[in-house]
């Protein structure tokens, strides 16, 4: 059995890139809390974190789904 993709986001960029990627997916934005950065976090590490909270908060929906969640951080 083929199990569904599901992309957490609701990025329209993210949409198109997995559309030209050719996959087959359903989309299903998280409803995840977003909390503030810690200082003692980087961009980055808060940017997975972000990813990983959405991606475990969809998983609890669709437990036998491909989950791919991500996650922006603009820096300035």
């Amino acid at each position: 059995m083929k199990r569904p993709l599901i992309l957490a986001s609701a990025s329209p960029r993210r949409k198109e890139l997995l559309e030209l990627a050719g996959l087959d997916f359903k989309i299903m934005p998280s409803h995840a809390l977003e909390p503030q950065p810690d200082d003692s976090e980087s961009p980055e590490e808060y940017a997975q974190a972000m990813a990983r909270i959405k991606a475990v908060e969809v998983s609890g929906r669709h437990p036998d789904a491909v989950l791919l969640g991500a996650d922006s951080v603009v820096v300035a």
